[in-house]
């Protein structure tokens, strides 16, 4: 009996699956990209400076005007040097 149940539940799980794909542009519109690098010594791939050219990048691509980013959290980096900072993070 649980193997039906097993078998009935990995057919609903499969049957389930839907596969969708990702809007393509029209044709003679040229997909959007960006190419934005940052040093060797850059290593906040989030900074508020970084995202913001990002943004700017695309935003000038599409023809619309600045949107100006604002810090809205703070956050601390936490790099342990060994598993006994981790082990004590986690208590």
């Amino acid at each position: 009996m649980k193997r039906l149940y097993l078998l009935l539940l990995s057919g609903l799980l499969l049957a389930s699956c839907v596969k969708e794909e990702l809007p393509q542009p029209s044709e003679g519109e040229e997909p959007l990209s960006a190419a934005v690098t940052r040093s060797a010594g850059e290593k906040d791939p989030y900074k508020l400076s970084l995202v913001q050219e990002v943004l700017d990048a695309k935003l000038v691509q599409m023809g619309q005007p600045r949107i100006v980013l604002e810090p809205t959290h703070q956050y601390v980096c936490f790099s342990p040097t060994d598993s006994a900072q981790v082990a004590n993070w986690n208590h």
